[in-house]
């Protein structure tokens, strides 16, 4: 099933998410990419059942045997032995920073910052 720009919808790779993947075709947990090095993108569009306005780019690559995901708008890292895996680690960094960042303002300047970032870009 292919939404928007001809980007296929997976949505049973993780729990709570929606994942759009670029031109390389479906993740999942079977999917290990070993036969190719270069990174991907795949972008969220939901962190534990919030929209978001703007989707979240996450850069998935190789490193050492495992994979490794990070985004760019972000300071958070996931790691998983499988490409779905470390999507799946850095989907459940996302829920967990976001509940934390909800609870009050106690904060750092840097992460008041980030919670104004989820506040401004998500929908309940």
């Amino acid at each position: 099933m292919f939404f928007g720009v001809g980007l296929p919808l997976i949505a049973d790779t993780v729990p709570k998410c929606v994942l759009w993947i670029g031109n390389y075709g479906e993740i999942d947990s079977s999917d290990n990419r070993k036969a190719s090095k270069t990174p991907f993108t795949v972008t969220i569009n939901l962190i534990d059942g919030r929209q978001l306005r703007r989707p979240l780019s996450v850069i998935v690559e190789e490193d050492d045997g495992e994979y490794i995901a990070r985004t760019p708008d972000l300071p958070l890292y996931g790691a998983g032995k499988t490409a779905a895996d470390a999507v799946g680690s850095i989907k459940r960094e996302l829920a967990s920073l976001l509940a934390d960042l909800m609870e009050d303002n106690e904060f750092t300047d840097e992460w008041l910052a980030i919670k104004r970032f989820f506040l401004e870009n998500t929908v309940d």
